[in-house]
Order: C-alpha cells, then structure tokens, then sequence
C-alpha cells in the first residue's frame, strides 16, 4: 500500500492525519510484533498531552489474522487506567487483504497492489469509558502471536454521537488508488493520533508482556506464563538426572518466595516427573521437605504430590504413580492442618479418577487388587463429613493462595466482600439470611484474629468455619440453591467418552460404568440413592438425562455395553445408545428407542409430553475426515410425539452436526448446530432453534461470531432474556467456561457475552474479548480447571458439573475425571453440591417442580409434499448491487457423506465413505469445500427483487443470487430446512436469518398472487453432482483446446484434459500451475493411496505445500483464474457481493467482458455448457464428484471412486431420513416414481 492515502485525510468521515512514508523515512505506519514477525513492535505508548474525548478511531488492520490482535489501554492523567480493550480476529479489526466492515469497525479506504487488487485499512470506533478525564496517553501493545497488527493514525473526538451513524454497513469503501506496489513496510516508528488540534505524536516502544491463555489475576505475570513453565519442565527433566537432583530441588523450591513462581515451578516439576518418569526423586523430595518439620515445608511437600498427579493425562501415567507416594499422601489426611488434607486426599482422588477415567479396557481399571492397598483403605475411610471442609480446602489451593498468611489475608477478604455483596443484591432474603450472619460474623471474626496472629494453621481451620458459615447464608436467602436436592448421573469421564464434538456416537468410548442418582437435600455427606441401572437394563453407561418439569420421571439415554471377557476391551463395543424413561416412584424404567446400529443420546422432553434427542440414525457420515479409517458418523434431530406413533420422525437433516437439545421459556428448542459450509471449520458451532416439530429452524446466537469457537449445552434461565452455556473450541468436548448472553440484543453482538467463570483452563482458540467481559458482580474466579452441563436456577445462579483439577494457570487442557455437583452464582459462590468417590457426575437437575414452557402447536401439514420460501426484497442487505442486478436465485444443496450402517466388511460399519482426500483442517488442492453440491433448480427474481418458490421438505438447502448471466452475485454460506407445508419469509439476501412468518411487513401481494414458483431443475437433472472431467473439459476441448492447448498455448494458458498427477493439465492451469511444474499437494500419503497410478510424478508436498494450497484458498496464488471461498478461512463474518464466486473469476470475467471471447461465448457455447461452467465456478471449483470408497483397504490395500447415488431432493426427509448410497424403496413406495422429478401439487 506504498501510495495508500496521506496526509489530512477522510475516511469514511473520519478525519486521520496519515504520514507520509516518503517524508519520514520510509516509514507511514507501525507494525507490532507477532510470533512471525519479530521485529515488530512489542507495546508503544502515544502521548496525548492532556486531551479529553467521548470516542478514539484507530486507522489500522492486520496480517494473518487469527485471534488476538492487540490490546488498547487509556492511560488518564489522575494515573486511572480504562478497561483494556481487545482487538481480536473479525471484532474490531479484520485482515487488510479485502477489508470488510464488521463489528465496531468500518473500512477506511481500498487501494490494490501487484497481489490483490482489494488492500486497505479500517477505522475502530472505541467510547472512551471515562470521558470527563484528561488522557495522559494510548497504551497499544501486541499479543505477539500469529496476527500481525498494523496501525496508521488514531483521532481522538468530542462528539457524543458515533461517526458511524447513519453510515450503512458496507464492504464497499471507496477505492483511493491503484498500484502495483509490493505490500507493507516491514517497521515502523512513528503514526499519526489527530485530536482537534493535536499534533502527530511520537511513539516510544517498551518491552511488552508476553501473552497468556488469559489475562493475569494478581502479580507474577512471568511467573505464570506458560512458556516459563515449559522452559522450567526441560531444566528439570535435565536435573532429575544428576546426584542431588532432590536437594537441589528442594533448596529452589524453598529460596522461591513469589507464590506464582513457586506455583509454575511446581507445576514444571510435576510434568518433568511425568516426562522422565523420575517420580522417585518426587519422593526424596517429598522427604527432605517433610524433615524440616514445619507447615510452610509441609504444604510444599504436598503440593509436590497433587502437582504430580495432576500433570498425568494417561490410564499409562496413573498406573505408574507410585504407591509410595499415595502412602505419603495418605498419611497426611490426618494432619492438623485442614488445607494439608484436602492436599493429601485430593492427590488420591485424582489417583484413582485418573485411572478409572482413562481406561478402556476393564483390565486396565482400578481392580479389587487394587482396593486393598493401605492407601486405598485410608483414604475411603475418611468420614463423609469432610467433604466439605476438603472442597473448601481445594478451592484455596486452586487459587494459590493457601501456604502464606498474605494468600489467605486475600482469600478472606474476597470473601467478606462476597458475601456483603450476595446478602444485599437484589433477590436475596435478608431476613432468612439474618438467623446465620451472627455465626458468619463470628467466623469471620475468628480468621482475621488469626491472621493478627500470625497463625497459619488455625488461620486455615477459621476459613473454612467462614465459608461454612457462609453456605448456611447462601442456602437461607437465596430461593435458587438446592435445598430439595438435585438428579444427576455418573460416568468415568466426561459424557461418557465425549471429548471432542464430533465423537458424540462413536464406539471407541470409555468402558460400561455409573448409574442415575437422586440426593435428597444439598449437603456433601448426603449420600445420593441410586436407580440400579445397570441392574435393570445391563452394564454400560449413560449419555444424557432430562428431568420432568414435575421432577417424576427421568428420560435418559443408555448405552448398551455387555462384558465380554473375550474382548479384547473386556466388554462388548459393538452394541448401541436407546432412549429410555425412569418413573421415579415406581422406579420402572421403560425403553423408548430401540434401532439396532443406530445411536440415540441427549435426550430432552418437550413441554406436550414428546421427546427430542439426538440421533445418527440418518446415517450422514462425519464431514470431519479426520484419520484415514474411521467410524464417525452424525447426529442430527429427531422426535417422538405422544399424539402420533412413537417411531422417531427427523426434524432437522443437517448435513454435520445437531446436538444439546434444550428448551426455551416459549417452549422451543434450542441446540447446537454445526455446518461445514465454506465458513471454515472452527467457528460454526452455534446455536440454533427451531418450534418442536422443526418448522422455523433458524440462528439464534453466534452465527457470525468468531471467538468462543462453540457455545453448547445453551439453557435459558427463567423469567429471564438471558441464557447459560458453556464456551469452548471446535476439538474440545462441551465443558469450558460458564458464559452468559442475551440473543435479543442481538443474535451477532458479541458485546452481550459474559463470563461467569474467570480463569478456567484454556480452549481452542481462546475467548477473545470476552476475557474481559466478566459479569459485573465478578463471578466465579478459577485458576484453571473446567464446567459442564449449566442448569439455570436464574439469570444469577447455576447449577453445574465442576472440574477443579488442572494446574493451575497452566493447564492446557481442562480436566476430565472430577467432575462434581456445584451451586456457583454470579457474585462468585461455589459450594459443592455431591461429589463422587470415584466417577464424574453430570447434568444436574433440581429435584423441584418447575413451571412447565407452553406448548408450541404443531404447523406441518402432514399431507404436503414441499414447503414454500419467500424473498421480499432480494437486493435489502445487498450492498452495491444496483436493482434489476439479480434474476435468478440458485436453490442448492451441500452434500452429505453417506455412512450406511452394517456394511458387508465388518471393519467398515460405517464411514467408509470420504471426500476430502485427508483431516477437514488441512488444505486439499481440488477440494475446495467440505462435500460436493447438487442443484435443486432456478427460480425467477421479480422486478421489485421479490421471489415466491417450492423448496424441497427437509431439505437443508441454501441460495446464490444470481444476474443475467446466472452467474453469482452473492453466496449464502449457510442452509435453512423448511418442514412440509411450512410458508417462511425472508426480507433479502443474507446469511441470517430467515424471518417468521408475520414478523415483517406485508409482502407484495403481485408475487404471492402468482403463486409459488417450481424450481427449474438443470439439464443436467437436480440428482447429479458436477464433475470437472465430465461436464467441464469437455467443453474447453470442443471451445478452447484450439487457441490454448498443448501445440498453442495462447496468454500461457494451457486448458487441455491430459492427465497429471491425479488432475488434468486444464484444471491446474485454473488454479495457476503451468506446464510441467511440479504439482502442489497437502498429504501426499493420502493422494498417493488414492492415485497409486500418478505416484511417481512431481510433487511438491508438506510445508510447503500447504502454504501454496492456503494462498490459492485466499485467492492469492499468481496467475489464478477462478475464485474460491476458504473453507479454512478461519472468518465467520458475513459473506458480501461479488466476493468470490464466478463474477469475481477471471475466466468468466474474460469471457464475458473480452469482446473476442464474448462472441465466442453467444455464438459457440450452449446454453447447458454455460450453465455447467458458472454452476461448477459458484460451487467452488471442485474436481472430483465422487467418492472414495475405503471398504477395501484393510483386506486388498484397494481404494475405489464411487458415484454419489441420490434420491430426489422433494422425496420429504422425514419419509427418507437416511441418506444412504443405496434408495431404500421399502420406506417411501413411490420413491423410484420421485427420483428425479418435480414436487407434487
């Protein structure tokens, strides 16, 4: 951007003062540092000399844009600073190749250079919080990761009112100039910051902190950052080794005085003893600390033992923890000092869960052998009534605030401040709360004369007489804590298995164990009573449970796992998850879903009496690829309504992924919805909801929100706009952070977001802004560990599954094996509710009657045969698009994998199926979406931009604008499914949301007086995937071989079918690799499986491969002649017109806009050729359409290409819910009669 804009300038009508490169030393803005680029700028501080201001606009963008970018800060005068505002990938910045407007942010300019013909900066709007304060200075600094952070000038203004007002949201700034400069300066020192008479400040540089998986609680920032803790677990592994690795050791670990070092040091130790499996030094060290024979060298020594076992990830790790060190452990849970017990007895119950929690195989669990280890013994027989006072313990170890009396001072002090906030918010009774204040008062009272003391001991017995004394208060004033007790179930570990979204029904899961509990009242000792389960119905374990409104029955699913000592896991794995209901009284349970090879889990009631859970019975094939063979397949939505038969109908057929299945106060569902739809794979688990039967399914949060990655398990509280979820990655399972957000705020503002829990462990991706978006009462602080299930008791209190394990601030990944009962609210209480001795306990439910959600009546028209969709105004949200643009809507469908169940190869149940030639999350030449497409057929734009049509019932579908050329205008990177007979309306082009019916103006009645169009299937038919070699060369040999083939290869371009490494020399040429070169390849294992024939060809593979395959995935590889959409973009923003797609090919922009070729084109193409090519261009330019079929491999080493056989798109899905690669006729008697034709009147 060498001839960007400089000097005065305004930008979208913000004025910068931009610098002049030529007049500063080649120098016009700054470049912060990232882990790529090292010699950016750590922080800068930018003076502003006393100004105040209502709003700063920062001129900047980013390169590599992925996750954080920058951190802002305000710097006032009175030495007040602001909230630190964040700048993360897509909120408040985006990448400066093709600049879009987004969330607090508006393009500034656009120029171009020799690479993209769209570069360009955007203006950040940020509301100065404190107005009335002089700003001493600006205070930007890196997180120097992979984003490159660039900043051009700041303005800081008096108006109250946004500069953005009234400006319409708009990627299509003004262009400024065309250039064919290389891109940005590699440093920079100085940019301009305009106030109304400020000058360009200078900028000073200072070095920056490094970033952690979150923002830093107390002191010891470098004591807690990760990294300090990966360098110290290499220079341990190195000490074990030597002659006095344990006195050396101890003699560090005492000369530590700062809590937090001493805290990554420990944690360093514990991965060192785990790497180098040298826990025996762990014991010496253990010893020589215990000799010194005081508390402070006690509580270190036992730290020792829990930091150990804490850094174990393996049923391998847990086997090896040495007895000696448990009996260490266990002679300490008689020690004097409370907090050293809860240290001692969970170290041992993280000995045993880890174990249990890890193993699959029956031998590998903790035995009866086992059992009788005096450790064992000791630690069981500790009485029930310690729970508590053990959790409270941990709950101070987890913080790091346990071995010195300034730790506990502060523990103390954040409780008497809790409190006093809890007894007086709004909600709270303070005349219950008044019969327990005087035994708080006086605990209180008691732990701060004993930190006058000087007494750590009795310091650690008066705090948890406090935080006793303060669950009698919470328990009296607070309607929302359990009293009556709550329902739950146990599993090893996490849901039985499920630690990663897309491993919900696979059979590769932990062993058969736990049980249905039901706990009459809320305090630890309490034992739960069990249903017997497994004595009732067979060994195996349970995946999901819902409790009545009434709290009398309990539906469950139940995954069947016999024993079978001749497997090599000890129990049979071939058997399956089906609903059952448990009638609490009676303690019957009745079996609801039975399918053999078919899985039913998370099962949740709806307000009539029905059931919706979800189910892999539509046999679609997980989209994820992921290893070579495997056996994922999807679960989708499915019902049983009272009223009708009990047989299961689908309600929702999305290609990927539906999960969570909950409720909403109006008696609607919501749940998780993950769609592979060339939006990239991280960000698209979302929330979604749709009525009971599936009609309005629709985005209800986070459809274009890029950090939290997923928000899952979504409940709304009662009475209350807000709902609970839990946040975490696209891998990880469903526990993370507690958050809280309102989607009638809207459900794309990411401001509505809050955090309950501060401090939990890490997750893919990170939270972002919402780091800092804590609720305002504070939370829950953690220092690691994780939740899961979050009932809501309010918008205030919850009920959860709680994980506290972990390390501390480094943990990178949350526990899995400790999973117990906990009350938390939002001013941050958190009480143990049960926890169990040796499983993790899950979804808790209140054993109290609750009002029961309306009942949503029934829309589908049983005896229709399609559904119909209307576009008011297909140009509203169509941003420079001039009307009469669009004529056609294209109504498409992405593709599922067939995953047929019992395929003849036992080795092959399913899955055997795949597309993409390799993981989802790697880049693959000629597979440049997630599954192929089909065209359900074209209807008419009206004049006034309205359309009436059919769409097929069941059918995700999604649409592509189309002008006169049928080619894209703009691309719809989501699908909708309409139900039989359900009427939906839309008020443009967009990718959310379709609209209820009656939400909007009245439509035009010219076009629903027509009546609804029939989609016009292509020629090619609406049951036929495209496919390069068939449909597209074909017509490059008839048109274009003559001028640009192997003998005359016109402008270089050589568009001849000759095979070459797997593709045809046309298709490479496409995508700007000539004649001879090598060709660009990601997993050349896989490709060489595939193309045993072209294994011996050139190659350029691996790295750098990758790194060819992502440029063209951004359309940024030289000499490219189609554009793609990034399935990897690792971008949910919101897709704008003519952003990828035929109009923005240069093929078609040639032959349409090239005299020469235009002719051609009008003269020598057909009308079925021109089609075939916009279609496959707007389809996203895929090579193959079949698929590779794996069922041979392990006995013949054979791959083959399979064709995709599909049934009629009007076949209704509930009628033909499985998508297999074979037409069941025996389901839909005139299926055959459908195949391929047009919907029935």
């Amino acid at each position: 951007m060498a001839h960007a804009p400089v000097g005065l300038r305004e930008c979208r009508g913000i004025p910068f003062d931009i610098i002049d490169a030529s007049k500063n030393g080649g120098k016009s803005v700054m470049v912060f540092k990232s882990k790529d680029f090292t010699q950016g700028l750590e922080s800068v501080t930018i003076p502003l000399g006393g100004a105040k201001a209502e709003n700063l606009y920062v001129l900047q963008a980013a390169a590599n844009l992925n996750g954080g970018a920058a951190k802002f800060t305000l710097v006032y005068t009175d030495g007040s600073k602001s909230k630190t505002l964040q700048a993360w990938q897509n909120i408040r910045v985006c990448n400066w190749w093709r600049p879009e407007d987004g969330n607090n942010y508006k393009v500034a300019f656009v120029t171009s250079n020799a690479l993209c013909d769209e570069v360009g900066m955007v203006a950040m709007e940020w509301k100065n919080e404190c107005p009335e304060k002089s700003i001493q200075s600006l205070v930007i600094e890196s997180y120097n990761k992979d984003t490159i952070m660039i900043v051009g000038a700041v303005t800081l203004s008096h108006k109250k009112e946004s500069a953005f007002a009234g400006d319409p949201v708009s990627s299509q700034a003004r262009r400024v100039v065309k250039t064919d400069a290389k891109v940005a300066p590699k440093s920079a020192s100085k940019a301009g910051a305009k106030g109304d008479k400020k000058p360009a400040a200078t900028v000073s540089t200072s070095r920056g902190a490094d970033r952690f998986f979150f923002p830093p609680q107390s002191s010891g920032e470098e004591a807690r950052n990760w990294s300090v803790v990966k360098k110290n677990t290499g220079a341990y592994s190195e000490k074990l080794a030597g002659p006095q690795a344990a006195d050396s050791i101890v003699r560090d670990l005492l000369e530590t005085k700062d809590q937090d070092a001493l805290n990554a040091m420990l944690t360093a130790l514990g991965y060192a003893f785990e790497q180098k499996n040298r826990r025996d030094v762990a014991g010496d060290v253990f010893d020589k600390l215990r000799a010194n024979n005081d508390l402070y060298s006690t509580i270190v020594a036992a730290d020792l033992l829990l930091k150990a076992i804490q850094c174990v990830d393996s049923v391998r790790g847990a086997r090896s923890y040495p007895d000696s060190l448990c009996d260490r452990a266990a002679a300490l849970l008689d020690h004097p000092d409370p907090v050293v017990q809860s240290l001692a007895e969970w170290t041992l119950a993280l000995r045993l869960k880890k174990q249990q929690a890890s193993s699959i195989r029956i031998s590998d669990s903790f035995g009866p052998e086992d059992r009788q280890k005096p450790w064992f013994r000791a630690w069981t027989a500790r009485a029930a009534a310690r729970t508590l006072g053990d959790d409270y313990g941990r709950q101070l170890i987890q913080v790091n605030r346990h071995r010195t009396l300034e730790g506990l001072k502060v523990e103390m002090e954040k409780t008497t401040s809790r409190m006093s906030r809890f007894v007086a918010a709004p909600g709270s009774d303070p005349d219950k709360a008044q019969a327990h204040q005087g035994s708080l008062a006086q605990a209180l009272a008691a732990a701060q004369a004993a930190l006058a003391q000087g007494d750590l001991q009795i310091g650690h017995v008066a705090y948890i007489a406090a935080r006793t004394a303060a669950r009698d208060v919470i328990a009296a004033c607070r309607p929302e804590f359990p009293n009556e007790g709550v329902a739950f179930y146990t599993n090893y570990n996490m849901s039985g298995g499920d630690s990663n979204v897309n491993a919900a029904v696979t059979n590769g899961t932990n062993r058969p164990g736990g049980d249905i509990y039901w706990k009459q009242g809320a305090d630890p000792a309490i034992p739960a009573a069990a249903f017997d389960v497994p004595a009732k119905i067979g060994d195996g374990s349970v995946r999901g449970m819902d409790l009545t409104w009434e709290a009398d029955k309990i539906l469950f699913s139940y995954w069947i796992q016999p024993l079978d000592p001749k497997a090599p896991t000890g129990w049979d794995r071939s058997k399956n998850a089906h609903l059952f209901e448990l009638d609490v009284a009676a303690r019957r349970i009745t079996q609801l879903t039975k399918s053999p090879g078919d899985n039913d889990i998370e099962p949740c009631y709806l307000p009539d009496g029905g059931v919706i859970f979800a189910s892999d019975r539509s046999s679609f094939g997980n989209q994820c690829a992921g290893a070579f063979l495997q056996d994922k397949r999807c679960t989708t939505l499915y019902r049983i309504d009272p009223r009708r038969a009990d047989k299961p109908v689908a309600i929702s057929n999305n290609k990927d992924f539906d999960r969570h299945p909950h409720i909403l106060n109006d008696g609607t569902v919501v749940f998780m919805h993950w769609e592979y739809q060339e939006r990239d794979l991280y960000h698209l688990q979302t929330a979604w909801r749709c009525r009971p039967d599936g009609t309005n399914m629709d985005a209800f949060y986070k459809q274009h929100i890029g950090v939290p990655y997923s928000i899952r398990d979504v409940q709304q509280a009662p009475n209350s706009q807000l709902c609970v979820a839990t946040a975490q990655g696209h891998h990880d399972g469903h526990n993370g952070p507690v958050i809280l957000f309102n989607p009638s705020l809207g459900i794309n503002n990411p401001d509505t977001l809050q955090l309950v829990t501060p401090g939990v462990a890490s997750v893919e991706g990170g939270l972002g802004p919402l780091y800092q978006q804590v609720v305002p009462e504070g939370g829950v602080e953690n220092r690691g560990g994780s939740y899961i299930n979050p009932f809501p008791m309010s918008d205030k209190a919850f009920l959860v599954g709680h994980d506290m394990e972990g390390v501390g601030l480094y943990q990178t990944s949350p526990g899995e094996s400790d999973f117990a009962i906990y009350y938390i609210d939002v001013w941050g209480n958190r009480e143990l509710i049960h926890r169990d001795r040796e499983m993790s306990c899950f979804m808790p439910h209140p054993l109290r009657k609750r009002p029961r959600p309306p009942v949503v009546a029934d829309t589908v028209d049983p005896k229709a045969t399609f559904a119909t969709a209307f576009v008011e105004d297909v140009y509203r949200d169509l941003p420079g698009v001039a009307r009469g643009a669009v004529k056609y809507l294209r109504i498409s469908q992405a593709l599922m994998l067939p995953a047929p169940v019992n395929y003849d190869d036992p080795l092959f149940d399913f899955n055997h199926l795949h597309w993409l030639p390799g993981d989802a999350t790697g880049v693959h030449f000629g597979h440049w979406t997630f599954a192929p497409r089909r065209t359900v057929g074209l209807v008419k734009v009206e004049p006034d931009g309205s359309a009436y049509f059919k769409v097929p019932a069941g059918t995700p579908v999604y649409l592509q604008a189309l002008d006169e050329n049928y080619c894209e205008v703009r691309r719809m990177r989501t699908s909708f499914t309409l139900q039989r007979g359900e009427f939906r309306g839309c008020t443009g082009c967009h990718e959310s949301r379709l609209s209820a019916v009656g939400s909007q103006p009245v439509y035009p009645q010219t076009t629903l007086n027509k009546g609804p169009q029939t989609p016009e299937p292509p020629s090619w038919g609406d049951c036929y995937v495209l496919d390069y070699r068939k449909d597209i060369q074909p017509t490059f040999d008839r048109l274009c071989v003559r001028c640009h083939g192997q003998g005359k290869t016109e402008g270089g371009l050589d568009l001849t079918g000759r095979p070459v490494a797997g593709f045809t020399q046309s298709y490479r040429s496409l995508f700007g690799i000539k004649p001879g070169d090598p060709q660009i390849i990601n997993d050349l294992e896989w490709h060489a499986r595939i193309n045993p024939e072209f294994k011996d060809d050139a190659y350029i593979s691996g790295k750098e491969g990758q790194k060819a395959i992502k440029l063209m995935q951004d359309n940024q590889w030289p000499g490219m002649l189609v554009s793609i959409s990034n399935k990897n973009s690792r971008d949910a923003s919101v897709t704008q017109p003519y952003q990828f797609g035929s109009n923005k090919s240069l093929l078609i922009r040639k032959l349409l806009d090239d005299p020469k070729h235009r002719a051609e084109v009008k003269s020598r193409f057909s009308d079925e050729e021109w089609l075939k090519l916009v279609t496959w261009v707007d389809y996203n330019a895929n090579f193959h359409s079949t698929l590779v079929d794996k069922s041979k491999w392990n006995t013949e080493q054979k791959l083959t290409r399979v064709p995709y056989y599909l049934p009629s798109p009007w076949i209704p899905a509930d009628l033909n819910p499985s998508f297999c690669n074979k037409t069941d006729t025996s389901i839909v008697p005139d299926m055959l009669a459908l195949k391929g034709g047009l919907p029935k009147e």
